[in-house]
């Protein structure tokens, strides 16, 4: 952190304020007094504190200090948000060493984050990940050898298939024909290429005209953190609508105010369409990912090939999620020899 710096300013009063912007907080830290030569001695011990970088002494840092290392060196993760429970890690551990902590005290904390805030383990899996991006980075370093969250496990959900609205192939077509009576040019293409596809919400409303082979009659979904890279075909109509829309550049999904899609803007127009009452039984974009899976492994689909499809990094969690559907659907399709 090298651009790191104190400023000393002169008060009229005759005392001296000195302030800095603090790395991790980017709250602005003022501190007055009676003199210059004390102020000078605070200014660079903080800017020493600060823009210590050598390997030899991140054992002598403090957590706080190491954090502010890792946002420098790795801008753009969790830590860079500032979110509620990272600033509580940040106030409870921060004046630690590395050396001084263990799984216990880190489990005790998120513990009582759980309780307080009444998160379910799935939200508590994610603030342990944003967390752990940091003692990645101290294990990448070379200054720990393994994480002291490596041990705190929370248990994974996964909603049956049975919880899940799961739509018909017959369902999915009644949708289409309703979504396009309502909105042809505008909503049906989007909705369409949900159906087809898969995707989820946000890898849909990120799509980019490059992203579109009107040539191959593709198109690709870039990586992302919930998807792996993939190219997918899609129908001969939903090309002639996306080729109607005569833009080349940018979002391949604009709104009438010509501004791109966001998920907020699209489950309103969803939230329009079923105000209409078109279509009877509930439903969401994300439905229709599920549905597509067990659509697909019903007709005979392979497994391995749904993974690609969905952007699953690993097969093993295409069979966690859809897994027991394809035990119904193979223990459907099995006589009883005693019949």
């Amino acid at each position: 952190m090298e651009d790191f710096q104190v400023k000393i300013y002169p008060i009229k009063d005759g005392t001296t304020l000195t302030s800095f912007t603090h790395p991790l907080s980017k709250k602005k830290i003022r501190k007055a007094f009676t003199n210059r030569d004390l102020a000078k001695i605070y200014k660079e011990e903080m800017e020493h504190k600060y823009k210590r970088k050598h390997k030899a002494h991140y054992r002598e840092l403090t957590i706080e200090e190491l954090i502010i290392i890792f946002i420098d060196e790795k801008p753009g993760n969790a830590y860079t948000k500032m979110k509620t429970h990272i600033i509580d890690f940040v106030n409870t551990f921060g004046k630690y060493h590395i050396d001084e902590l263990t799984s216990d005290a880190f489990k005790v904390w998120l513990d009582q984050v759980q309780k307080e805030y009444k998160l379910r383990d799935i939200s508590m899996r994610g603030l342990k990940c944003e967390i752990d991006t940091f003692f990645a980075y101290l294990v990448e370093r070379d200054i720990i050898s393994e994480s002291p969250l490596s041990k705190i496990y929370y248990k994974k959900y996964v909603p049956s298939i049975k919880s899940r609205n799961i739509l018909s192939s017959d369902q999915i077509d009644e949708l289409l024909k309703a979504v396009k009576s309502f909105s042809p040019g505008y909503l049906y293409p989007i909705i369409k290429m949900f159906a087809e596809t898969a995707a989820k919400n946000k890898e849909i409303i990120d799509l980019k005209w490059s992203d579109l082979d009107l040539e191959s009659g593709t198109i690709k979904f870039n990586e992302s953190k919930g998807g792996k890279e993939r190219t997918l075909k899609i129908s001969d109509e939903l090309i002639t609508l996306l080729k109607e829309k005569n833009k080349k550049q940018g979002s391949l999904f604009w709104t009438y105010h010509n501004e791109p899609f966001t998920t907020n803007k699209l489950f309103r127009l969803i939230t329009e369409f079923k105000e209409k009452k078109l279509f009877k039984g509930d439903w969401c974009p994300l439905d229709l990912r599920h549905s597509f899976a067990v659509n697909f492994l019903a007709s005979g689909g392979d497994m391995k090939e749904l993974q690609y499809i969905l952007g699953h990094g690993q097969l093993f969690d295409t069979k966690r999620l859809y897994g027991e559907a394809s035990k119904e659907i193979i223990s459907k399709s099995i006589t009883n020899p005693f019949e």
